[in-house]
């Protein structure tokens, strides 16, 4: 199935990276500041939003998260990384507590230094995106959120707004009474699409595409039309 919507007018906000692999089958390969992420809070995004994107991935807060991620203590955000941990012990569980850095410290903040460049590079980048209100951003919650809800949504969108930018699509696995592949209108720039599935954390390639496809070609549509209606508003 080809996209039936334009991957550029959209950006991943996390909480993983499920929706970048979404975006990269669509043929958009814009790195962006959240595409690679994984955020276990809503919080943590809002927080990082409000403070403009500014202050992450500093080397002295970056901590092992898994083997092939660093976490940036400062937001609690993990970000993929070259710089590679283990597991301290294999009889606990594999949180970030339980990891260690196995890259040698030289090494280590070398390649830590060089990420923190293109960490800003991605932050200005989605900063001036929000700027000027040229995305449909995207946030898939963590399955693990359970509590999520639109209250939390509404908070999000409530960031973004304060830098300029309207328009957010949450992404949830639909419900027993829901239909999956539909998007409602919450509020005027707050759109909720439900999904069938998400990918399995073992592998986030393994997304329900064509229901992505439909989420994001609807969202477009929606989204569209509030600005006609802006637009019409402004006319009369």
């Amino acid at each position: 199935m080809t996209a039936e919507f334009d991957p550029s007018a959209f950006e991943s906000l996390g909480g993983n990276c499920e929706f970048g692999f979404v975006l990269s089958r669509c043929g958009q390969e814009e790195a962006t500041a959240f595409r690679w992420t994984e955020i276990d809070e809503p919080s943590q995004l809002v927080r990082a939003i409000d403070a403009d994107l500014q202050g992450m991935f500093e080397v002295e807060n970056i901590a092992p998260c898994n083997e092939g991620m660093v976490l940036d203590r400062g937001f609690n955000i993990a970000w993929h990384s070259h710089v590679r941990s283990e597991v301290i012990d294999r009889g606990k569980l594999a949180l970030p507590d339980n990891y260690r850095f196995v890259t040698p410290e030289d090494k280590r903040r070398t390649l830590l230094e060089d990420q923190k460049k293109k960490v800003a590079h991605l932050c200005d980048r989605t900063r001036e995106h929000m700027r000027l209100n040229s995305r449909i951003f995207v946030y898939r919650p963590l399955r693990r959120n359970k509590g999520f809800g639109m209250d939390s949504a509404m908070r999000i969108l409530e960031a973004l707004e304060r830098k300029g930018a309207e328009k957010l699509l949450v992404v949830t696995e639909a419900g027993p009474t829901d239909t999956p592949g539909t998007v409602e209108r919450v509020c005027r720039g707050l759109l909720h699409g439900r999904i069938d599935r998400f990918a399995p954390g073992s592998n986030a390639k393994a997304f329900s595409f064509d229901i992505w496809v439909s989420l994001c070609s609807q969202a477009q549509a929606m989204a569209a039309q509030t600005i006609e209606t802006l637009y019409a508003g402004t006319q009369a």
